[in-house]
């Protein structure tokens, strides 16, 4: 088969590596589909039969195993041709045992890759010679990012690390209601543990498998997701029966000029409690906020200006453009406020009481620019309303905050993040210009009536009513 009519499947949760192979193989000849989840390349490859499926083998949910095995049940004898790319060598006598034509160790050179995919498309074997060049290759890769890693991390303070980590891993612990969130960094090739909250990572009886999991992703930069821990053929035998620790999300922490030096990591007893976007803050984290506890002594997890619970303004937004994605999903609501610090008030004491107040899962607050604070919430409409009101009151009757706009984006309205603070922000302007004085303004914002469009139906947010 001539690569010109070729089509490749490539199956990644890592977006950015996603991208990178699709310009490879593109560029190779070949016709490229991503999915960024095993569901997704699933119902790509049902509707458009790849001739090769290059896949992962830790994601969300459905992993790479997963994804094998619905292959065969659904095309049978004509199931696509699998190459397994995964920095996890340790699956790979099952992958290879479940069919993958191929098992190639990351960080996977595009040589590696493009002759690997060529081979299996032409159905021949591959290159045992190649195979073992490229392994030799990838171990010299990986021993590169121990060396630099190691030197990074000569002169920090791994106390200081956590004193400074802590509260932060409180925040996460909470936001994503997890049992567990830490931080591992690496030590002479292992990634040992410097701080946890929560029981899961720092009791566990037998954590080396774990942590050398965990090493082989730090050193390819690859995110660890295992959503059954008792399930998953890599955890299954070595850890026994763990009652404490199902679910388990792992990503590279990654310094400014991109050395790998360790990995925040998240735990809890139940199965199947992270997701995508799980992920995607996670990574967010690992990769722009972490890596400050690195690199001065000053810098926290996200700013070195801020402390925990409040974020930086883009951390922030970023949260709460994912929340407007999930609550569409998930037929939730999420309350947006905006307000304004009384006089001589900090955000950085307004959020501590707001956090008294109302910590809970999915609840954020950030430093919306001078002298305002922004808070958001995600879940049901009736708890979500009531629970923001109730961390108003607080703060307003502590004399922490004047006027307050809200954003009340309400199931199922298909909302962007700029259009949230902006209809937030303009509530706030309709509540510092009321003339019986400052106040707190809601603007509700639902699903509009569908309207036609080129293409199909479409539906439209719109403004369904204020109150103050």
């Amino acid at each position: 088969m001539s690569r010109g009519r070729a089509k490749i499947l490539v199956v990644d949760d890592d977006r950015e590596l996603v991208e990178v192979y699709q310009n490879l193989f593109e560029g190779a000849g070949y016709e490229v589909s991503i999915a960024l989840s095993g569901e997704a390349a699933l119902s790509s490859a049902c509707v458009r039969r790849p001739d090769v499926v290059l896949t992962d083998i830790s994601m969300p949910r459905m992993d790479g195993f997963e994804l094998m095995r619905r292959l065969k049940d659904h095309f049978g004898r004509e199931a696509p041709p699998v190459v397994v790319c995964s920095a996890f060598q340790r699956t790979e006598r099952l992958a290879i045992a479940q069919g993958a034509q191929v098992f190639l160790r990351k960080p996977a050179s595009a040589e590696a890759l493009i002759r690997s995919v060529e081979a299996v498309c032409r159905g021949v074997a591959p290159d045992g010679q190649a195979i073992a060049s490229q392994r030799a290759d990838a171990a010299r890769e990986r021993v590169r990012y121990r060396q630099g890693s190691t030197g990074r991390l000569r002169d920090v303070d791994w106390r200081s690390v956590a004193l400074e980590a802590e509260p932060w891993l409180e925040w996460l612990r909470c936001y994503l209601d997890c049992g567990s969130a830490g931080i591992f960094l690496v030590q002479d090739g292992a990634v040992l543990p410097v701080v946890s909250v929560g029981p899961h990572l720092s009791q566990r009886p037998e954590p080396r498998l774990l942590q050398a999991t965990l090493a082989a992703g730090v050193e390819t930069g690859t995110s660890l997701v295992v959503a059954d821990m008792a399930a998953h053929p890599s955890f299954r035998r070595a850890l026994g029966r763990r009652p404490d620790i199902a679910s388990f999300a792992g990503v590279p922490l990654v310094t400014i000029d991109g050395v790998r030096v360790g990995a925040l990591c998240i735990a809890d007893q139940r199965p199947g409690r992270f997701d995508a976007d799980t992920l995607v803050l996670l990574e967010y984290l690992g990769r722009r906020g972490v890596s400050g506890l690195v690199e001065g002594p000053a810098a926290s997890m996200v700013s070195p200006h801020l402390q925990a619970p409040l974020l930086a303004r883009h951390t922030f937004e970023m949260l709460l453009a994912m929340e407007l994605r999930s609550a569409r999903g998930a037929e939730e609501s999420v309350e947006l406020t905006i307000g304004t610090l009384a006089d001589g008030t900090s955000a950085g004491a307004c959020a501590e009481q707001v956090w008294r107040a109302g910590a809970r899962a999915r609840l954020a607050i950030g430093a919306m620019g001078a002298g305002r604070l922004g808070i958001f919430a995600r879940g049901a409409t009736t708890s979500v309303h009531g629970h923001v009101a109730a961390c108003l009151d607080s703060v307003r009757a502590q004399g922490l905050m004047t006027s307050a706009g809200v954003a009340g984006v309400m199931i199922p309205s298909a909302l962007s993040r700029r259009c949230a603070v902006a209809i937030a922000e303009s509530a706030l302007s309709l509540a510092q210009a009321a003339p019986d004085g400052p106040r707190v303004e809601r603007i509700i914002v639902q699903m509009g009536p569908a309207r036609e469009q080129a293409g199909g139906q479409s539906a439209s947010p719109r403004v369904t009513g204020r109150q103050s």
